[in-house]
């Protein structure tokens, strides 16, 4: 009998903790999810950020313009876009923002803006 009890109370023992055990790992399982689904994002504002960068320095306006939503408004100083045939434009057309603002071409823009390229680290 006494053999009964010890075997009860071990198995008791055994349930709660296996619970315990069970209820931490998905804690930590939701945990790593939820921190995957941020470094995601953030990798995909990145990769968002290069195409926009590369299609404007490099003057291509469809892929420029496809960087911004549909309905995107943009407004600087007096100048007012909205769309992305928009920002397609403004690459595209010789006289457009990008022309005059960017690169200094057109309707006497300002002086073209002098881009360096970025600091690269060396690996030590």
């Amino acid at each position: 009998m006494r053999l009964v009890w010890i075997a009860a109370a071990l198995a008791l023992t055994l349930g709660f903790v296996n619970r315990t055990v069970t209820a931490a790992r998905a804690d930590r399982v939701a945990a790593l999810e939820g921190r995957l689904t941020a470094l995601e994002a953030k990798e995909e504002i990145r990769e968002l950020f290069s195409r926009y960068g590369f299609a404007a320095d490099t003057g291509d306006a469809a892929a420029w313009s496809e960087t911004w939503a549909e309905d995107a408004v943009y407004q600087r100083g007096g100048t007012t876009m909205t769309g992305r045939a928009a920002f397609f434009r403004s690459i595209e057309d010789p006289g457009g923002t990008h022309k005059r603002e960017i690169e200094g071409k057109g309707d006497g823009g300002p002086a073209p803006t002098k881009v360096s390229r970025a600091a690269t680290r060396t690996p030590d």
